[in-house]
């Protein structure tokens, strides 16, 4: 599924992306590229308001709130400059 989003937002279908990462974190709610990828999903749409860039940054946050040995996957100043894009 977590490849499925990563295609599905280089092609920038991205409801599709959430949905895979939906899935995802319904099984593990703390898979980080599950987060990663459904944060960058959202913030990335054209039509993203207030509410989704929000969720999006409480993705990101849970992320950077998980412990050290969980966030090896992601670069953490990745994940932190996304959220500060954000």
């Amino acid at each position: 599924m977590l490849n499925i989003a990563a295609c599905n937002i280089k092609t920038r279908t991205f409801e599709s992306a959430i949905k895979a990462c939906d899935e995802v974190l319904k099984v593990e709610k703390n898979n980080i590229t599950a987060l990663y990828r459904r944060a960058r999903a959202i913030a990335l749409q054209i039509n993203a308001g207030v509410p989704e860039l929000r969720s999006a940054l409480k993705d990101l946050k849970q992320i950077l709130s998980l412990p050290k040995s969980q966030k090896k996957i992601l670069k953490l100043d990745y994940v932190e400059k996304e959220r500060d894009r954000i």
